[in-house]
């Protein structure tokens, strides 16, 4: 993934909160108090990590091998199987179905990470 790409597809709280004003869709397990939290300095708990994936995409697997050797939570959304999830990665990937992608906390999301780009998240987020 180009430079650029990586930074196009990384999505702030700001930018989840301005979809959701406008009128997108957001999938359920996304709240906007996780923002009101942020605005507040507040972290959210790791269980607020959200994967969305599919069965057969390796990234995927290595990505969640990699939260499961460091045991940080996660809920796990396969996009073949829940429709929402599907349209939430297609939103959030300008029509793209790129997997896995990944929301944390702070609401700031990855797509198709590297292990050291999720390790240094996962850092950042003090999840680790």
């Amino acid at each position: 993934m180009e430079a650029e790409d990586a930074v196009a597809v990384r999505t702030n709280l700001v930018d989840l909160a301005r979809m959701s004003e406008n009128g997108v869709e957001l999938p359920e397990k996304f709240n906007l108090s996780c923002y009101e939290s942020f605005k507040e300095g507040k972290l959210m708990p790791a269980e607020q990590i959200t994967m969305y994936g599919t069965s057969w995409c390796g990234d995927c697997a290595r990505a969640r091998r990699l939260l499961d050797k460091h045991s940080v939570k996660f809920t796990w959304n396969d996009i073949e199987r829940d429709m929402n999830a599907r349209s939430f990665v297609e939103r959030v990937n300008r029509g793209n179905r790129s997997v896995p992608t990944i929301v944390f906390p702070d609401g700031s999301i990855l797509v198709e990470p590297s292990d050291s780009e999720l390790e240094a998240k996962l850092k950042l987020a003090g999840l680790l």
